[in-house]
């Protein structure tokens, strides 16, 4: 499907011919690999080796079912998403560790890397304008998602941050580099990141206000406790997985309309910043109910399908309210 495609004639992916090759061939004959007559079959080679090998083999039928592309949209948004957010000098890092570093805790760290490609694959299948221009969402997405980084420990909750550095903690003890394990660290959080971007307008120097609001009504209506309470299911059928991941997207998608409600009360993104209580006063009713709604879940010791459906149906009455 991807050589049927115009994917191999993306100018963005002749890097990906050229890191094909070894490295002496490619030093000596970066150019003339890029005029290659089998350019398209390599390209398309290439990508599809790395999706299988990084996101796994079933990752694009489960992304084209969830959403609804074609196997060349999966594809794109997989290679936007290892630039925008830097995949490949992660993997780089993790795999320099071969042998210096228990093989478990590579491997967790892989998995979180390729818990944020679904997640945010999905986000550009979804959010996108098709077909999707790899190089230009990586030169609008990049700087933005590279800003966010940076100022994570100043924007993210307390509740955010507490777990982000308990991870942190945890990878340095178990022997992974500082530097390294504060990355993958951030991972988790990073899944809301183009949302986030999304909320600033695409520009890099309103990200850390946008991220501050996002962050914050995400601690206070529950959203963070819900999306893990709802990944700690254990789901008995397909259709339970399916239930249980439609109501994770859901509540993404609820959590960014209700920033932008909190937006557009607070006339501007920097004013926002300080408006979330003003705005959960005004619908008082409301909110008291989702917050009591999320004391009774929280004092259960297993919320299970039904009880996080019930609280996603009240969060959408709220936004929609």
């Amino acid at each position: 499907e991807l050589l049927e495609s115009d994917l191999p004639d993306d100018p963005l992916l002749v890097a990906d011919l050229i890191a094909y090759f070894p490295t002496p061939v490619r030093k000596i004959y970066a150019k003339a690999i890029a005029k290659h007559r089998l350019r398209r079959e390599l390209i398309a080679t290439s990508i599809t080796n790395q999706v299988v090998n990084r996101a796994g083999f079933t990752f694009v039928n489960d992304l084209k079912d969830r959403g609804g592309r074609p196997a060349p949209a999966v594809a794109r948004a997989f290679t936007i998403v290892r630039d925008v957010f830097g995949c490949e000098a992660l993997w780089r890092d993790i795999e320099a560790l071969d042998n210096r570093l228990d093989a478990k805790v590579q491997t967790a760290a892989l998995i979180d890397i390729k818990a944020l490609i679904e997640r945010t694959s999905l986000w550009f299948l979804r959010n996108g304008h098709h077909p999707l221009d790899i190089t230009r969402n990586v030169a609008r997405f990049q700087p933005c998602i590279e800003a966010l980084g940076r100022s994570l420990a100043d924007v993210g909750s307390a509740s955010d941050l507490a777990v982000m550095e308990a991870r942190r903690r945890d990878f340095e003890d178990k022997g992974m580099p500082a530097r390294l394990a504060g990355r993958i660290a951030r991972l988790p959080l990073m899944g809301a990141a183009l949302d986030i971007v999304r909320v600033a307008g695409g520009d890099a120097t309103a990200v850390t206000a946008a991220a501050r609001v996002y962050f914050g009504i995400g601690a206070r209506f529950g959203f963070d406790w819900l999306r893990d309470a709802a990944r700690a299911i254990e789901v008995q059928t397909p259709w339970q997985r399916q239930a249980v991941q439609s109501m994770g997207d859901e509540l993404y998608g609820l959590q960014f309309d209700l920033v932008t409600h909190v937006m557009d009360a607070a006339g501007g993104i920097q004013a926002a910043e300080v408006v979330v209580d003003f705005w959960a006063d005004a619908h008082k009713a409301a909110v008291d109910r989702i917050e009591q709604m999320l004391a009774d879940m929280r004092a259960s010791s297993t919320p299970d399908i039904a009880m996080i459906a019930v609280a996603v149906r009240q969060l959408r009455l709220l936004v929609d309210g």
